[in-house]
């Protein structure tokens, strides 16, 4: 079965709409194709990437290439895109309806070369995700999800298995956290950052990760991922423990008793880690 094939709906509505979400991801994945191709001749290159190392131009082939889809089959409806002012709406609202897409998630990933990197949509009516895609080109993995039908894997349905406790948790971080002493304090053996929002969330449906702990995201950004992690199982909250939502810059995500001791975790007060910073925190 090809990797973009239809899936069956009863609704045509719909049905028309999952359409759209996998035929913007296969516009993009083909466009991938190519770049990924010319990527691989030049990986032997001793020079340094030139600025942006192409992102910035396969950043906006991928945006209109979404355009393209999505007006085709809607062309009513909105468009809420990463980092283009231009198609965003001020303020998307609660009750917005539309689609948010990702052109490149991961961009300084594709820049430097490494291997991981997205392209993410998503539709969301009256301020509900209802279908979404992420397309994963390097490894032709896509990952698809359909609110309260599930999430798939090139159209296998993802049930990820989990580990009780925090023991052998893998847990996805901002590169800004990875030093945050309330992260240090969980005890968690494994945690690093990967680049890419999307397959962040992504890897934690599936069962590659464990938890993800985001911050400074756009509106938007984890739209996609949080429909398919939802819909595999996992609990979406934000820093404080409320329910999140896809408009929320700060989230945790994952098996309910994990988030639930990460969020405690980051309610704790830093301490210094050194003399200097306690004096300043002292004085301040």
């Amino acid at each position: 079965m090809s990797l973009f094939a239809r899936k069956k709906s009863a609704n045509r509505s719909g049905s028309a709409r999952e359409q759209v979400v996998l035929d913007s991801l296969n516009a993009c994945y083909q466009i991938f194709s190519g770049q990924i191709s010319a990527q691989a001749d030049s990986a032997a290159e001793p020079e340094a990437p030139a600025p942006g190392g192409g992102a910035d131009d396969i950043r906006l082939r991928l945006e209109l290439a979404i355009i393209e889809v999505v007006a085709a089959a809607f062309p009513e409806d909105r468009l809420l895109i990463a980092e283009s002012s231009d198609l965003a709406p001020v303020s998307p609202g609660n009750n917005w309806s539309g689609w948010v897409a990702d052109p490149l998630s991961g961009a300084s990933n594709f820049a430097r070369h490494i291997p991981f990197y997205a392209t993410s949509i998503t539709y969301i009516e009256n301020g509900q995700p209802l279908l979404s895609g992420i397309i994963d080109p390097v490894h032709n993995q896509l990952f698809t999800a359909k609110q309260a039908s599930g999430a798939w894997l090139n159209n296998v349905r993802i049930h990820p298995e989990r580990l009780a406790g925090l023991l052998g948790e893998r847990l996805i971080l901002p590169a800004n956290m990875l030093k945050d002493e309330r992260i240090r304090q969980l005890r968690i053996p494994w945690a690093d950052q990967l680049g890419s929002v999307a397959l962040s969330y992504a890897y934690l449906a599936c069962g590659r990760a464990d938890a993800v702990v985001q911050n400074n995201l756009w509106p938007g950004e984890s739209a996609a991922g949080q429909l398919l992690a939802q819909e595999a199982g996992m609990l979406i909250v934000d820093y404080a423990g409320a329910a999140a939502d896809w408009q929320s810059s700060q989230v945790v995500a994952g098996a309910a008793g994990l988030v639930e001791e990460i969020v405690v975790g980051l309610a704790r007060k830093q301490t210094p880690t050194n003399p200097a910073e306690a004096e300043l925190r002292r004085q301040g």
